[in-house]
């Protein structure tokens, strides 16, 4: 039977994180498999209990600057010897690599010849943002690996040409259990934003449009779910705009497509994104959506005039246009939800593994 290792930074919750849990439940039905974290052994998601869960005990120390530089670069030592160690002794046929601090230390190790088997890594978000170190990283050992997962077209562009043979294009499977049932009653007066707590989401933007909303939505609320290290910046921007009645930050939920299934609009006002799970998701539970039309171009290649609004990123007054036209035409919202829940079919689990089973 194939031995598959996953290897990840943690799974305390996130998109990457769901992904390679749905991965790893679908794989164990036919393979052996492991997943290796750097930091904690928590799993956020279900996880079937033939897939066994193992970690390096990697951690930081944040108490200052000094601390955060040392246990950072002890972290890296860590985790570079313990996957290579994990990968000497566990033998795997395959690895899969989720997000850099893991893919870092396998493509290296993959370029001295020290790793055999089938390495496979993911690009989870957009390669250009990065640091210029990054990227020439990127450009010199990426390659190494045997194939490279790209979540969208656009995102395989943003690679080198010479090596963009090497990469695939493999969606993220929206799992039918992470989707509740078709919501047909009375929606409420709710507009939602799910994410981390962190710049990268720029839901100031989203808190900033929705206090501009017109006085003929004043019923409506903002609800926020997700956290992260901006948690207190957002609240005290909600507090200077007086809008503590209205906005309300809803911390991190399991199964939070459950929480917001009766919800009249999703929005995503990132910077940039790679493929947004939460922005598929939602469109998947039957939301009109709004979004950024960050670099990947994710947001054009799902969104047509039929299921959803696409604003330029970081504009505000687009946000607010494009909410008070939505909220304004419950017909058109209908419309929209009916074409979204289509996304559960195209993206489903057992379409979307079937393209990872092929490559490995």
């Amino acid at each position: 039977m194939k031995k598959i290792l996953l290897v990840i930074p943690s799974l305390v919750g996130g998109g990457a994180e769901r992904v390679m849990t749905t991965m790893a439940n679908n794989f164990c039905k036919d393979c052996n498999v492991e997943i290796l974290t750097l930091t904690s052994k928590d799993c956020f998601y279900k996880l079937d209990s033939r897939v066994k869960l193992s970690n390096l005990g990697c951690s930081v120390n944040r108490k200052n600057k000094l601390t955060t530089v040392f246990t950072k670069l002890q972290s890296a030592f860590r985790g570079f010897f313990g996957i290579a160690k994990a990968v000497k002794t566990k033998k795997p046929d395959t690895i899969i690599a989720f997000l850099g601090s893991v893919i870092s230390p396998l493509v290296i190790l993959k370029a001295l010849g020290l790793i055999k088997s089938q390495v496979i890594v993911s690009e989870r978000a957009d390669p250009t943002v990065r640091s210029k170190f990054s990227q020439w990283f990127e450009r010199t050992f990426y390659p190494k690996a045997d194939i490279i997962v790209c979540q969208a077209e656009q995102v395989k562009m943003l690679f080198d040409e010479k090596y963009r043979e090497k990469c695939i294009v493999i969606p993220n499977p929206i799992s039918a259990d992470a989707i509740p049932p078709v919501y047909t009653g009375e929606r409420r007066k709710i507009v939602v934003g799910v994410g981390r707590l962190a710049p990268q989401k720029n839901f100031s933007l989203l808190i900033k449009a929705f206090s501009r909303l017109p006085a003929d939505f004043d019923e409506y609320k903002l609800q926020i779910y997700g956290g992260g290290p901006y948690e207190s910046t957002l609240n005290k921007q909600i507090e200077v705009l007086n809008m503590q009645d209205r906005i309300t930050l809803m911390g991190i939920k399991k199964n939070v497509m459950f929480e917001i299934a009766d919800a009249e609009l999703f929005v995503m006002s990132s910077n940039y994104e790679g493929f947004p799970n939460a922005l598929v998701e939602s469109m998947a539970t039957g939301l009109p959506v709004i979004s950024t039309d960050f670099s990947t171009g994710v947001a054009h290649e799902i969104i047509g005039d039929k299921n959803g609004i696409v604003i330029p990123v970081g504009d505000e007054d687009a946000l607010v246009a494009a909410m008070t036209e939505l909220l304004s035409d419950p017909q058109r919202r209908a419309e929209m939800s009916v074409e979204n829940r289509k996304y559960l079919d195209k993206l489903s689990e057992d379409t979307v593994m079937t393209y990872w089973k092929n490559i490995i």
